[in-house]
């Protein structure tokens, strides 16, 4: 009983090792729907064993540049107050995935823990700037074997194909706003 519990609480108890980065698309498509992504990314962290032996967590926001909210963390504190950040972001401009996955791979080179696995969760509607050059470094950062989950957020203008191409064999993900938090918590970690 007391796993079940634990299961429930916490989601991803037991996939410790993990070394995570979120790139949140902030792009003017998702203009209007910025607070599912805030909620969202606030949920997952909430499911995830945060600590320095465990889980450590970054995110990266993109649309015209790639910035990075919260650098690979593991005090749980910090990182709540970094996502907070997130409640205040608009969103506009275009959608440079590839400036967001070279930030994420920046943060991996530069903080992240030898024997940990490497994870990039993408949460985007798909439908990148320089389409070839992020398939191109998304392949990279695969061959070098980190993962990548996608997370298609159903809209007008989505790109299944595309997100499908770019995630790793059994990570990608479609929704659409409303039901990015569920999504988030279904997402298997432990592959």
């Amino acid at each position: 009983m007391l796993n079940l519990l634990i299961l429930l609480l916490f989601p991803y108890f037991g996939c410790n090792n993990l070394d995570i980065m979120i790139l949140a698309d902030y792009s003017g498509s998702v203009q209007g729907s910025e607070k599912f992504l805030y909620n969202s990314i606030s949920s997952f962290e909430k499911g995830l064993d945060i600590s320095e032996d465990n889980v450590n967590l970054g995110i990266v926001v993109f649309n015209s540049y790639s910035e990075v909210i919260c650098s690979l963390e593991s005090d749980p504190r910090e990182i709540r107050d970094r996502i907070e950040l997130l409640s205040t972001y608009v969103a506009g401009g275009t959608t440079n995935l590839s400036s967001a996955l070279y930030s994420a791979f920046d943060e991996f080179a530069t903080k992240g823990r030898d024997g940990y696995k490497k994870i990039i969760i993408i949460i985007s509607d798909g439908q990148p700037d320089y389409g070839d050059d992020t398939y191109k470094v998304a392949q990279q950062v695969k061959s070098l074997g980190m993962q990548i989950y996608t997370i298609l957020i159903d809209n007008n203008i989505s790109n299944t194909a595309y997100m499908k191409s770019i995630a790793s064999e059994g990570c990608f993900y479609n929704t659409d706003y409303e039901g990015l938090v569920k999504t988030l918590e279904q997402i298997n970690l432990c592959l």
